[in-house]
């Protein structure tokens, strides 16, 4: 509109939209964007072989055979306008299905129950993986049961070839996956307006190869940076958030502790025995546990050098984790210790 300052200090404005064409802007809801590490660039973890485990933060990897793929980040094939993409290379158990599985927070997908939402994923294929009837497929899933208790395998069984999954206790697919020719050249493929129930308490996002035909250790699957999961029954444009903002994310739910708090002070139990908190980078989604990664400490006693033997832990709460270290003996209950990581890994987990 346009606003004429008169003599007298007052302003008429001339309005001409209405706030129902601004509500109905679907740019608006670009920026709402739902996917967990959707640009697939934090990955804290080493890369995992088993099934429904996590890989990529936020992305699960589901294999329907032992060593049926090897995931890792690529950072070499990406789609314009990423930097990052998740690469399954077919394993040695070749000619199974394979895929990543994200499931989203409660907190995070309540916007979208009894509406509608739209995905949007980057692929790129090899021709050995879309040359049967099964091809590559999306499933924006969703969880109708208690809220956030999504760890088990959303698989029940694979099924055939050409055959969708059959998802396990409160899953289902909300959309009716389609075969999807993917080529050998990245492109953006979509699922939209896919209705939500109202019933819904958790997403979540499945992109697998369902073909049997032939698959070789040459094959390759790659998901590229830009996943975007919107409201409304139009996709967004892909967009990538800021790299701080995904690991601050991600964090919400996993954090390297041993890599951000190097060192830190303790008391002593006794002579050969030291309780210790370490403060998480942020508070996580709950008390974590941990997984330690044979972690060994330097310490320092009243001046004197001893080291660990010994580690074990729990999350105490949402923004520190205590660590019950046994050492070689020096100094006495109650004296003050400085602790540093020599190496391994103290990894806080608070995942769906």
């Amino acid at each position: 509109g346009t606003c004429t300052i008169t003599t007298s200090g007052t302003c008429t404005l001339a309005v001409t939209g209405t706030l129902a064409s601004i509500v109905a802007d679907p740019s608006i809801l670009a920026s709402q964007q739902i996917a967990r590490n959707g640009s697939m660039a934090i990955a804290q973890r080493s890369m995992p072989t088993a099934d429904n485990t996590y890989s990529l933060d936020g992305w699960r990897l589901e294999i329907e055979n032992a060593n049926g793929v090897v995931i890792t980040q690529d950072t070499a094939d990406v789609p314009t306008g990423a930097g990052y993409a998740a690469k399954l290379v077919v394993g040695s158990g070749n000619n199974g299905k394979f895929g990543l599985f994200s499931p989203i927070e409660n907190k995070d997908m309540l916007k979208l129950r009894s509406g509608v939402a739209s995905l949007l994923v980057p692929l790129k294929a090899t021709a050995g993986l879309t040359d049967g009837t099964g091809k590559i497929r999306m499933c924006l899933a969703q969880w109708t049961g208690t809220a956030d208790s999504v760890a088990s395998d959303p698989i029940t069984t694979w099924g055939a070839e050409g055959t969708n999954p059959t998802l396990s206790g409160s899953w289902s697919c909300a959309n009716t996956p389609a075969a999807i020719s993917v080529t050998t050249s990245w492109a953006d493929y979509k699922v939209e307006n896919v209705s939500i129930s109202g019933s819904a308490t958790n997403v979540g996002i499945f992109i697998w190869s369902d073909d049997r035909a032939t698959t070789t250790t040459t094959d390759i699957l790659r998901i590229g940076g830009k996943v975007t999961l919107t409201q409304g029954a139009s996709a967004s444009a892909a967009f990538v958030l800021p790299y701080a903002m995904e690991m601050d994310r991600a964090q919400w739910f996993a954090a390297d502790v041993g890599a951000t708090k190097l060192s830190f002070f303790g008391r002593l139990a006794s002579s050969t025995q030291i309780y210790a908190q370490m403060a998480l980078p942020r508070p996580m989604r709950v008390a974590p546990t941990l997984s330690l990664s044979s972690p060994s400490f330097s310490i320092f006693v009243q001046g004197a050098g001893a080291t660990s033997t010994g580690v074990s832990g729990n999350g105490s709460d949402r923004t520190a984790v205590l660590l019950s270290i046994t050492m070689s003996a020096t100094g006495a209950a109650g004296d003050m210790a400085d602790l540093a990581l020599a190496s391994g890994s103290v990894f806080a987990l608070a995942d769906l």
